[in-house]
């Protein structure tokens, strides 16, 4: 998933979806749909941009390493070497978020450096937890971790710590053995409860609606379809995902189409949207 994330995000660039202040939205938005195709689970744009952080932090940690003397990246086993354990030893003694790094393989580190080089966060890109090394979905409460990233880091939290009991493994309170205390009693139930659990239904029943009412159109087909398209420019490709992700009877059309019409077809949809 990384190297898929890092491909996608060059070509964002290439777009001039990169700017000075950093991505643009419309890059996460880009990226997360893309993945989502390809690795059949449900990713939005704050997961890409937490995986983003945490390559900035991976790559302030370990550039600060490597301007030093006697540390140096090893391409084959891509980790860090040291030519003095006694160096290494004194260096974490003062930098205590580089000790997880000693035997960490960062498989994708020359993507890292292209992608996070020239806009380097101040403090490493700093995020708390381990927010920037999973895609979390909100369908099925599945966890992607993405190379155990903070396996072994200091001070980062375990999964229990910072999820909630639907989504991650639930703690067991041990309740002290007694035999005085008296059992709950029975609550009755009123006219509000019954209220309450109509309008739960009711709501139940209205999300189920929207989403079998939801467009089943597959994002990767919707751009991979647009991009087939010659001489659309950015602004008309952004537009014409949008729109068409949101349509799906125009989408068939438009993909039935001879591939000299499409383009006067999505200008026409999108002049009479505006």
């Amino acid at each position: 998933m990384d190297q898929a994330l890092a491909d996608i995000m060059r070509d964002e660039r290439q777009r001039g979806n990169k700017g000075d202040g950093g991505w643009k939205k419309v890059a996460y938005n880009t990226d997360a749909s893309i993945l989502t195709a390809q690795f059949n689970t449900y990713i939005i744009a704050d997961n890409v941009r937490n995986r983003v952080k945490t390559w900035k932090k991976f790559y302030g940690i370990v550039s600060d390493i490597l301007s030093q003397s006697g540390f140096t990246w090893d391409a084959t086993s891509k980790m860090i070497t040291v030519d003095s354990e006694h160096a290494w030893e004194e260096y974490v003694q003062s930098h205590k978020e580089a000790k997880s790094f000693r035997f960490k393989v960062i498989a994708n580190w020359e993507d890292i450096v292209d992608l996070c080089g020239k806009d380097r966060a101040t403090g490493h890109g700093a995020e708390t937890g381990v927010e920037g090394t999973q895609f979390m979905t909100l369908e099925d409460d599945h966890i992607v971790d993405l190379d155990g990233d903070t396996e072994g880091v200091e001070g980062s939290p375990s999964i229990d710590d910072i999820l909630p009991n639907s989504m991650g493994s639930q703690k067991k309170t041990k309740q002290p053995p007694s035999t005085d205390i008296p059992p709950p009693k029975k609550r009755t139930i009123g006219t509000k409860d019954v209220l309450a659990n109509s309008v739960a239904k009711m709501a139940s029943s209205f999300q189920e609606f929207i989403q079998a009412s939801a467009s089943k159109l597959d994002p990767m087909e919707v751009y991979v379809e647009v991009n087939t398209i010659p001489d659309l420019s950015r602004d008309e490709k952004i537009k014409a995902y949008a729109w068409l992700i949101e349509n799906e009877k125009q989408f068939l059309m438009l993909k039935a189409v001879p591939i000299e019409v499409k383009k006067d077809m999505i200008l026409m949809f999108l002049s009479s949207k505006a």
